[in-house]
């Protein structure tokens, strides 16, 4: 037996007030002068031990009442009849030696191997789950007294509110080995191919684009461990317009280009110009560096300045224009990453970055995965293996409730 509030417990000190009171409405017999006692006869003194018995038991049910209900507050579990305690081993560790060797270590000890995936589980006994936070609800309502989890512990797998995790809930966290991976081969010359390599390891995620050669007409590149289509090289023209004022900012976006320029295999066109002169209807990116009237421009995508200090450095107007809202220098370029916001506007490529978004492994600190305060709530301190007798402590108040009710009503109490 536990409780999960026990500081509610001081209320069962309130089990004196029924005595107080019990013992305060105690009355002796009324005394009636009479003139004669010649009419009188002896009563049954049954009678008086009856309602002393009434009185009695109205004190045990009121005090029983008040118990009840302490207990619900605070909480009141049970343990579960069970010594079943689970090992649950995330899919993607399950070739993993070091995984399997802890794995089978805790089978020997007498748990049982169950699997964890973001998919849904064919097996009933089997976890999934779309956020690790989720997991200690989940193991609660399958009547085990302990549990050990060894997972990769991705990034992307914490999702919602961060939760205590139960002390019969062990943690272990497998880290990923070093990782590279293909996001996409573009068409250099007729046999080389330019590629872009993600590296994962730890918390950290890393891009870099190299050559490597490839063989003429081959629709796949190939790596030691992954492989991707082989795309044609884009173009894509910029102008970028600005007008004296804006001669800092102009450089500051410049060398940005030149950085995304060096680390992706799209050629960029680089158009610089004044806001007086006409633009140029065939650019595909038009950055507009001033303050005057936006000019009617058919690019695809438009970048231009409106100052706005709490708006984030580029807010989406619609589906072609994006609002620079900040003026441009080292600093802001630095905090605000330009250099990537500016690639992601330029370079929209969706299929590649869902591809670096699905291979990648980053994995969450161990002292930022569970909350170290306790906020006194039922569902923080829950333990495993234990059930909540919140359903049967209604019901009881509710039968002792109606009972004290009957009786009193009777006695006039």
């Amino acid at each position: 037996m536990s409780f999960a509030n026990p500081f509610w417990l001081w209320g069962l000190s309130a089990l004196t007030i029924p005595l107080i009171i019990h013992l305060l409405s105690r009355k002796e017999g009324k005394v009636i002068p009479v003139g004669s006692l010649r009419y009188l006869k002896d009563a049954n003194t049954q009678q008086f031990k009856s309602l002393r018995l009434n009185e009695l038991l109205l004190l045990i049910l009121r005090c029983l009442l008040l118990s009840i209900v302490v207990l619900f507050i605070s909480g009141l579990l049970i343990q579960k009849n069970t010594k079943q305690k689970w090992v649950v081993l995330e899919d993607k560790l399950k070739d993993h030696p070091q995984a399997k060797s802890l794995a089978d270590s805790l089978i020997a000890q007498g748990y049982e191997l169950h699997s964890l995936s973001t998919d849904p589980p064919t097996d009933k006994e089997a976890l999934s789950t779309s956020s690790y936070w989720a997991l200690p609800e989940q193991l609660r309502s399958k009547a085990i007294s302990e549990a050990v989890i060894i997972s990769t512990a991705r990034a992307e797998g914490f999702k919602g509110t961060r939760v205590q995790s139960p002390s019969s809930i062990k943690w272990i966290t497998i880290t990923p080995s070093r990782k590279e991976y293909l996001i996409a081969a573009i068409r250099n010359t007729k046999d080389s191919v330019r590629i872009k390599i993600g590296s994962v390891y730890n918390e950290n995620t890393h891009y870099k684009t190299s050559s490597a050669s490839s063989i003429p007409g081959e629709a796949i590149f190939r790596s030691d461990t992954d492989s991707v289509s082989i795309i044609s090289p884009d173009t894509i023209r910029i102008t970028l317009a600005s007008d004296p004022a804006f001669r800092y900012d102009k450089q500051i976006v410049l060398a940005s280009l030149k950085a995304i320029q060096a680390t992706v295999a799209t050629r960029l066109i680089i158009k610089e110009s004044g806001v007086e002169a006409e633009q140029a209807d065939s650019t595909d990116v038009l950055i507009w560096l001033s303050e005057k009237p936006l000019p009617v421009s058919k690019a695809r995508t438009i970048i231009y300045y409106k100052g706005s200090a709490a708006s984030p450095l580029f807010q989406q107007e619609s589906d072609s224009q994006w609002q620079l809202s900040k003026r441009l220098h080292e600093e802001v370029a630095l905090n605000k990453n330009l250099a990537l916001e500016l690639l992601k506007i330029i370079l929209p490529d969706q299929e590649q970055w869902e591809v670096a978004d699905k291979k990648d492994q980053r994995t969450m600190p161990e002292k930022m995965i569970w909350s170290a305060a306790n906020d006194g709530s039922k569902e923080n301190v829950l333990l495993a293996g234990y059930t909540p007798l919140d359903h049967y402590l209604i019901i009881l108040i509710l039968i002792v409730l109606i009972t004290e009710r009957m009786i009193a009503y009777k006695r006039n109490q």
